[in-house]
């Protein structure tokens, strides 16, 4: 081997990619005793190419250079003094590598030591930790417990309400509404309006009816009654029956029986007060469900302003 290969060898500190894949691709497994004479002797006047290093630190691979050896033991000896060269980089690296993963977990041990103590800290004393301690269900239904938490037995008549599914609305979290129950409500409310406002219409029409069947009355009479006032109540039915449902409740003077739709139209699923909530908070036309414009955000500032931002209810007839 040349003088030139040996001063690589001892020089040179830092293996490329290069060189490592040189290694990775070198043959060795052909220079084996069995067959080292026979290849002295074939490339003992030839020009063998070897794979030489770049340039340290270049980025752009160049083609390999071809050297003259003859002498295939020092080719090998340079090789093996790159491969433990490459072993001990490889070495030491892993080594750096758990110095720094033991120095990591030391950082993590002492940052969770640094937590808890944070949390030491801002916990407050035994006497006050209990009260922050209490889960929010303390503070519901049942609301007699002793000390143990533990609540009374049941008297008769929580027992009958039970029985019955008597639940007051305002006492039990309600149940979210679904699609058809709300469907429900709603032609429960436009079927209560509607028959209230023919109720005056259906009063009439059944007198007259039961005039007709009155014996002492003459044909004359009876005919007027026929034509003129059933088909006049009759039409009158007719033309309130298409009158939209919001118009309707508009010209409604009493009050939703809750009660009836509850039990008529509910199927017994919502009760009365639940039934008025979701009625009053949702599904009432008279409440806007559209996004607010630009325009009604400044004006809802306005009022609130004028209003010092109370008496909501105001405020809300004002916006309109």
């Amino acid at each position: 081997m040349s003088k030139e290969n040996n001063n690589d060898v001892n020089t040179e500190e830092n293996l490329s990619l290069e060189d490592c894949n040189a290694l990775l691709q070198f043959p060795y497994h052909k220079y084996t005793p069995e067959v080292k004479e026979k290849i002295d002797v074939d490339v003992s006047d030839s020009n063998v190419p070897l794979i030489a290093k770049n340039e340290t630190n270049s980025s752009v691979s160049k083609p390999a250079k071809k050297i003259v050896t003859g002498n295939l033991k020092e080719d090998l000896k340079m090789f093996q003094k790159k491969n433990l060269a490459l072993q001990e980089k490889i070495v030491e690296a892993l080594s750096r590598i758990e110095t720094i993963m033991q120095t990591l977990d030391l950082c993590r041990r002492e940052a969770r030591v640094l937590y808890k103590e944070e949390l030491k800290e801002e916990m407050p004393d035994k006497s006050k930790r209990g009260a922050l301690l209490r889960p929010i269900s303390l503070f519901a239904a049942p609301y007699f417990r002793d000390v143990r938490g533990m609540v009374p037995p049941d008297n008769e008549d929580t027992k009958a309400k039970m029985k019955n599914n008597v639940i007051n609305a305002y006492l039990v979290p309600p149940k979210p509404w679904l699609a058809r129950e709300n469907k429900m409500l709603l032609h429960g409310v436009m079927s209560n309006t509607l028959a209230e406002i023919l109720k005056p219409y259906q009063i009439k029409r059944n007198y007259l009816k039961e005039k007709l069947k009155d014996k002492n009355i003459s044909d004359s009479e009876i005919q007027e009654i026929k034509e003129e006032l059933i088909s006049e109540i009759e039409m009158q039915i007719k033309e309130i029956k298409k009158i939209p449902v919001t118009d309707l409740l508009k010209r409604r003077k009493s009050d939703i029986d809750w009660m009836t739709i509850s039990a008529t139209y509910m199927e017994g699923m919502r009760g009365p007060e639940e039934c008025e909530n979701m009625w009053n908070n949702f599904l009432s036309n008279s409440i806007n469900k559209k996004p607010f414009t630009a325009a009604e955000d400044a004006k809802l500032r306005e009022i609130a302003e004028r209003h010092n931002e109370l008496n909501w209810d105001i405020i809300a007839k004002e916006l309109g």
